[in-house]
């Protein structure tokens, strides 16, 4: 099922391209994108992940202007609704300096932030998984007692 995050506007406050773009380069980057996907499109993933092509021209390019899960691996759609639906990330955007002019510094100055938020809650959630798994491991169950 394919659920629209945000879509790109142009021009003015209203605009979105760069704070869209620089997490989904990040996404890009950190490979929390399905496997399909990144096969079908792995050249100008490339370019992307090889700072050779922005986020933003990402965005417009190869999604058509849409941010939604639909390039999105099952991680990448958790953390995206965790932090991007939650306004955590668009918080932590306004925390850096928009003017900065250059994409891929803008992305640097952003990136820290994200990469936490992603740690963050695979701290909480990661570990908690690991120890159900290792608990409901059958090697560990007792069997025949």
């Amino acid at each position: 099922m394919k659920t629209v995050y945000e879509t790109i506007r142009f021009g003015g406050v209203r605009s979105n391209t760069d704070q869209l773009g620089t997490i989904i380069a990040w996404l890009v980057s950190h490979h929390l994108i399905d496997l399909k996907f990144e096969h079908e499109n792995s050249a100008t993933i490339s370019r992307l992940r090889m700072q050779d092509m922005t986020g933003p021209e990402f965005l417009t390019i190869v999604l058509d202007g849409e941010f939604s899960s639909t390039f999105l691996n099952p991680d990448g759609i958790k953390f995206v609704e965790l932090y991007f639906v939650s306004g955590a990330y668009a918080r932590d955007y306004s925390k850096v300096d928009q003017a900065i002019g250059d994409q891929w510094a803008l992305y640097r100055a952003i990136a820290p932030l994200i990469s936490s938020a992603y740690h963050k809650m695979n701290s909480r959630t990661g570990i908690r998984k690991k120890i159900e798994k290792i608990l409901r491991f059958p090697a560990f169950s007792k069997k025949g007692t």
